[in-house]
């Protein structure tokens, strides 16, 4: 039986999920969900719950949700060029 798994979150502003829509979108979040798929090819819930999402306002979208998100996490260069 192939059962395909969704994932959602409530939320208040139509903001958020373009910020959250952004985050997932980055280069290093996709880069992370593509080490954990699982054999489906899909990635599983619990991954997501393990990759923390940025605080809205310490990211600033303006400037580049990469970038960003590599100063965010402190990415060194080396791993910034692993990702890309």
């Amino acid at each position: 039986v192939y059962k395909r798994q969704s994932i959602y979150s409530i939320l208040k502003e139509s903001q958020d999920g373009k910020f959250i829509e952004g985050v997932l979108n980055s280069r290093l979040y996709q880069y992370l969900l593509s080490l954990f798929k699982w054999g489906s090819g899909y990635n599983n819930a619990k991954v997501f719950k393990e990759i923390p999402i940025p605080c809205q306002n310490s990211i600033d979208l303006k400037k580049g949700i990469n970038s960003e998100i590599f100063d965010y996490f402190n990415l060194t260069e080396e791993e910034k060029e692993l990702i890309k």
